[in-house]
């Protein structure tokens, strides 16, 4: 999906939604939290956060947190959730096998063992894996996610 520079993403749109159930379970009503909140955050602002169109700064989901009644570690853990958020990137290890980058190589030697004991031609590195692939291929795991990017990005 393309974004745009309005768009707030997946995770703003997920923590919107999380704070609309929890609202709505807890049977408040946004004018309720208006008011209890002192006017502070207004009806807009609580429909904004709520549909996702407006992304929370750190102060401002520390008072959705406390006006919500919801830790704002639980309130990302939970969209988090929703959006099945996942750190790490995705390579194509036959792409990765196939390469023959000199620094990528005993990462290419690892995707090739990925192949033959029979993983999926997809794999999505956890950060971990991204750790000490870096460590393998002697390079910092910026340098070795930028490589991957170039040289073995799943393409659509």
């Amino acid at each position: 999906m393309a974004t745009s520079d309005t768009d707030t993403g997946n995770l703003a749109r997920a923590t919107g939604a999380e704070l609309q159930s929890h609202r709505e379970q807890h049977r408040w009503s946004r004018r309720s939290l208006a008011i209890w909140s002192g006017h502070d955050c207004p009806l807009s602002t609580l429909t904004s956060w709520e549909h996702g169109t407006r992304s929370m700064n750190l102060r401002q989901l520390d008072r959705a947190g406390h006006l919500y009644n919801i830790a704002p570690s639980e309130l990302l853990r939970r969209a988090e959730h929703r959006i099945s958020w996942a750190p790490g990137i995705a390579v194509d290890l036959d792409a990765l096998a196939a390469n023959q980058v000199q620094s990528l190589i005993p990462a290419a030697r690892w995707a090739r063992y990925q192949r033959q004991a029979g993983g999926a031609s997809v794999h999505r590195l956890s950060v971990a894996e991204i750790a000490s692939l870096a460590a393998q291929c002697g390079i910092d795991t910026a340098r070795l996610t930028i490589l991957l990017a170039i040289e073995a990005a799943v393409r659509p």
